[in-house]
């Protein structure tokens, strides 16, 4: 099984032809379910188609709606779009053929507004890229096996969008504390040394007056 680029690669610029359902005649050459048959053989699947409005062979618009063995009908809705490896039916008209239709295998980059696609025979009877608008898009055919190079794992789910702020994690509220309490310090007391009271004996000290004697040598005659 080629991937997806590969295959584009492969076919690129080329007239094609497919013949998986019993012969050559089944998708002729040049025209878009020939293109179509040649990405189903490659995925190892059956052609989701049948024969449909009166017509004798198996044109575009018959794959569409089709219950197939290894395929699931998406029919095209309001805000929906295909996958890489597709195969995105378009009715008749809108610039497709008349009563035939179209069909295409679906490239990367598909969106709700336009759909790239590999195809065959919208510009001339051979393969190439291009871009259409979902006009005349009846839905589109959606293989049931992991392309090449395409992962399997189901993409992760947020819980929440991201950048909003509510979606990031937010650290843990501490409890309030005042600036001013948390690096305050209890207040200093000075510390007083109060004088021991005086005695009798030491109130000129305490007083800070000289002591006073009560005899002196002035004015005395010693007598022998």
């Amino acid at each position: 099984m080629l991937p997806l680029a590969e295959f584009v690669a492969a076919y690129d610029g080329k007239s094609v032809g497919c013949g998986a359902n019993g012969g050559p005649g089944d998708f002729p050459t040049g025209q878009c379910t020939a293109l179509a048959c040649l990405w189903t053989v490659n995925l190892g699947l059956g052609q989701p188609c049948g024969y449909c409005s009166g017509l004798s062979r198996c044109d575009a618009i018959c794959w569409a709606g089709v219950a197939a063995p290894g395929w699931t009908w998406i029919a095209n809705a309001l805000g929906n779009f295909p996958s890489p490896g597709d195969l995105v039916v378009f009715g008749a008209g809108c610039g497709y053929d008349v009563p035939a239709g179209h069909i295409a295998v679906v490239m990367p980059g598909a969106n709700t507004s336009s759909i790239p696609v590999f195809e065959q025979n919208f510009n001339g009877p051979y393969c190439a890229t291009n871009t259409h608008s979902y006009a005349c898009c009846l839905g589109w055919q959606h293989p049931g096996v992991t392309l090449p190079g395409s992962s399997s794992r189901p993409r992760s789910r947020l819980r929440c969008p991201r950048p909003p702020a509510q979606c990031r994690s937010r650290p843990r509220a501490r409890p309030a504390t005042s600036r001013s309490a948390a690096t305050a310090t209890p207040p200093r007391r000075r510390s007083r040394t109060r004088s021991p009271p005086c005695s009798p004996s030491l109130a000129s000290a305490c007083s800070g007056s000289m002591p006073t004697s009560t005899s002196h040598l002035s004015g005395t005659t010693s007598t022998g």
